[in-house]
Order: structure tokens, then sequence, then C-alpha cells
């Protein structure tokens, strides 16, 4: 509270769905960090961020920090993607791997991944059979590979869509 952390962002962080807060000191050097990386306390993204930090030692941060770099994100792009959105250093090196892996072999190439990972890193979660149906369906629906890549470049979001919804929000396009 003394962050000025509103009561509506407080009880989803005692009633966490993580470990539950415990240790006093533990708890005040997360909220320290979180608080010197420059997120606001107001925010849910601070939540994410506080619940990371508390839950992974420095050094399954720092593995999972190599697992980007593998890829070939930089430290910067790394922590740019986290500031975004925390969750993205909660994944595990497999997931991280399958979701960059599937885009490969959807025909993307590795700077295009790279560009729309750190644009929208939410797309790190999505999973295999997402992104396949809806790449499958932008193609049924008559688009292009090159048309495809440059949605995805500009819009990353697309390849989390459902089929559905993906048809409804592309019915303007193709008639």
């Amino acid at each position: 509270r003394e962050l000025g952390m509103p009561q509506k962002l407080l009880f989803p962080l005692l009633i966490s769905e993580s470990q539950p807060i415990c240790g006093k000191e533990h708890f005040d050097a997360s909220l320290k960090k979180v608080v010197e990386m420059g997120f606001d306390p107001k925010t849910l993204r601070f939540i994410q961020a506080l619940r990371v930090v508390q839950r992974f030692s420095n050094k399954s941060i720092e593995e999972k920090v190599d697992v980007y770099k593998k890829l070939g994100f930089s430290v910067n792009d790394v922590w740019g993607m986290f500031k975004k959105w925390p969750v993205s250093l909660a994944h595990s090196e497999k997931k991280i791997s399958q979701t960059f892996e599937t885009l490969k072999k959807c025909g993307l190439h590795e700077d295009e991944i790279l560009s729309a990972f750190k644009k929208f890193p939410q797309c790190i979660s999505y999973s295999e059979q997402t992104i396949e149906n809806s790449i499958g369906t932008l193609l049924g629906l008559g688009f292009s590979r090159d048309e495809l890549t440059m949605m995805f470049k500009r819009y990353p979001q697309c390849i989390g869509l459902s089929a559905e919804s993906m048809k409804k929000k592309t019915e303007f396009l193709v008639k």
C-alpha cells in the first residue's frame, strides 16, 4: 500500500495461483527489485513482474535469458519483452523454443519472429495448434504467404486468433 498499489491489485497478489507470499525478507527483496526495474505499482504488469521475480531465482531467470539469447535476442531485447509482458520469463525453455520453431515451420524467417516477439511477447504463449490453425485459416481465406508474413509483422496477435475470430476480422478484406 505504501507504493500506492490499488486494493484491487493487492487481492490477486495475495490469492496468487503461484506460491503464496511467505517470508517478508524475500517479498521485500522482490518488491524492491521490481520497483527498481521501473514497473508502476498501480498496474497489473507490476503484479506480474513481482510474481515472476518472486517465483524464480536469479539463476533461473538468467537461464531463461540465455534461452532467448540462443534464439537470437540480445539481453536488452529480453528485458524489453519482460517490461511489456513479464510472463515472458516464466515460460519453460521447451515452450519458448517450441513456439519459435512452430513459426519457422510455418514459413516465417527468424528475424520476423524475433521482431514479432519483441513487439508482442504474448505470442510466445500461443500453442502450436493455435498458431497452425490461425495460419491455416488465413491461407484458407486466400491470403498468400507474403501477405501472411506482412500481417504477422504488423499484428503478431493474429496468430493467436481462433478461426471464427479470424474470419470475422478479415471478412471485409476477402469480399
